[in-house]
């Protein structure tokens, strides 16, 4: 039995304006145009589940269920991107995939191909049986997702372009933390990001109070560097030690290829640009490029400004999760004369991505790290023994626990282990910002976070022979 499918008749109908078979004229009763009230009404319920919890949420949820039937939630612990690639998926089933391919997973009592799916499961355009001969203006596609035993893969259509299975999970539950700061205040912000910090050493950010016009701005800055300059005016602010002609750089700050030593003679896959951005009193501009289509140094000014901000909460926070002053880490690490390193990384596509690393595992010597990356994915962490990768999240901010902080808090907070992965054929780069303590700061653990049951477990030292241990590969 043919079945004529919703989709193909609305491209008959776009063909012929206003043209619309009858049996999908809806009776007067039914008509939107006549049936929709559009005066003044009470707007459905949005319930933020995030934002309080306890009896304020059964109240709310309870409520809406009573008067309405119906509720949104926003703050609802799905992400972003899950939402996204799950309507990504959907739409290439319907757009993208050949009538002929859709048919396969027709539902049976359409005589459809869907293996055993027992006439309910598959691809159809009616789900109930029709009202006064009028038929809905809908196709859809319809299967279990749980429980486990209810599943048929088999039903699941397979794409080109994207992966239905896993597109349709749910987020695992070794994903990396994503915290919305704006999305409440006080003790459940600091809750989070100390269980993250104790659990990960690292989480993902979002309502962070960086505008994303800012972040796009500094993006575009970067990829202009590295993908429109031509090489020799590159080479101008390349390191000290390359010989390079950067101004006054003292050797670390300026455009290079590696910063610490090779591990076994192996090379990472990435270029990048490092320089000072706070405090002022060690940033040297004649270290940041000039570029013929941006301002690197106004949309770099603004960036620092807000990340500067995220650094001084993001402290608070820790401290309070260590039961602290709230500045107590901050002056630790050295109040307003920390320095911040903005380092921006370019990896290129690499012809062999499974035998090569953009960066090989290591923790931060810095005493936290903050750091935007672009859309390709690439780095991973190590979980129990596992590498993770940490999902791309769109306007999120990655804040990784540095060895510094893990030293002060003496091992509650982890420095998180890292490594980062190469693509075939993207481009990934990233802009982390260093946040590390003046040289001659001495880094140990803090006296209250020591006691009998959890005495020192590292050396107090001046954090530039830290850093030069570290650099060189030395014992600490």
């Amino acid at each position: 039995m043919e079945v004529e499918r919703v989709q193909l008749i609305a491209s008959f109908c776009a063909s012929d304006e206003g043209a619309m078979p009858p049996e999908f004229i809806r009776s007067d009763h039914e008509q939107p145009c006549l049936t929709t009230f559009l005066g003044p009404a009470p707007a459905i319920p949005v319930i933020d589940l995030a934002a309080f919890d306890g009896p304020e949420v059964t109240r709310a949820i309870a409520e809406a269920s009573r008067e309405w039937g119906i509720f949104q939630v926003v703050g609802h612990g799905v992400p972003e991107e899950a939402m996204r690639e799950l309507q990504r998926a959907g739409r290439e089933f319907f757009e993208e995939l050949p009538q002929e391919e859709k048919e396969k997973y027709a539902r049976k009592e359409a005589g459809g191909g869907a293996p055993a799916s027992g006439g309910q499961e598959g691809y159809g355009t009616k789900l109930q049986r029709e009202l006064e001969g009028k038929k809905a203006w809908v196709d859809f596609l319809f299967h279990y997702i749980a429980p486990p035993s209810k599943v048929n893969h088999r039903i699941w259509p397979v794409l080109p372009g994207t992966d239905y299975s896993n597109g349709s999970r749910a987020r695992p539950a070794t994903a990396i933390p994503v915290i919305d700061l704006a999305a409440f205040d006080g003790p459940e912000i600091t809750r989070a990001i100390a269980e993250a910090s104790r659990e990960w050493g690292i989480f993902q950010v979002v309502g962070h109070g960086v505008p994303e016009e800012v972040m796009r701005e500094l993006q575009r800055a970067g990829r202009e560097f590295f993908e429109e300059l031509p090489q020799e005016e590159k080479e101008k602010y390349a390191r000290k030690e390359a010989g390079g002609g950067a101004p006054a750089s003292g050797g670390q700050e300026g455009y290079g290829t590696k910063l610490q030593r090779e591990l076994e003679g192996k090379k990472a896959w990435v270029d990048f640009l490092f320089h000072y951005i706070a405090p002022p009193s060690k940033v040297n501009h004649r270290i940041w490029p000039v570029l013929p289509g941006t301002d690197y140094r106004k949309i770099t000014e603004e960036y620092t400004k807000y990340v500067v901000d995220l650094v001084d909460r993001m402290l608070t926070e820790l401290s309070k999760g260590l039961e602290l002053e709230d500045q107590a880490l901050k002056e630790a690490v050295g109040a307003d004369s920390l320095n911040l390193n903005l380092k921006i990384n370019y990896y290129p596509p690499c012809p062999r991505p499974d035998v090569a690393l953009r960066v090989v595992a290591h923790t931060d010597m810095s005493a936290m790290t903050i750091l935007v990356p672009n859309d390709v994915p690439g780095l991973q962490i190590l979980k129990d023994d596992r590498w993770i990768n940490v999902d791309y999240v769109p306007n999120a901010i990655i804040v990784h626990i540095g060895d510094q902080i893990e030293i002060l808090s003496n091992g509650i907070y982890k420095s998180v282990l890292h490594r980062s992965t190469v693509s075939k054929d993207k481009v990934r780069m990233s802009w982390p910002v260093f946040c590390s303590p003046p040289g001659d700061s001495v880094i140990g653990p803090l006296q209250q976070v020591v006691n009998e049951d959890n005495p020192p477990k590292y050396k107090a030292k001046m954090f530039k022979e830290y850093a030069y241990c570290k650099i060189n590969k030395l014992p600490q």
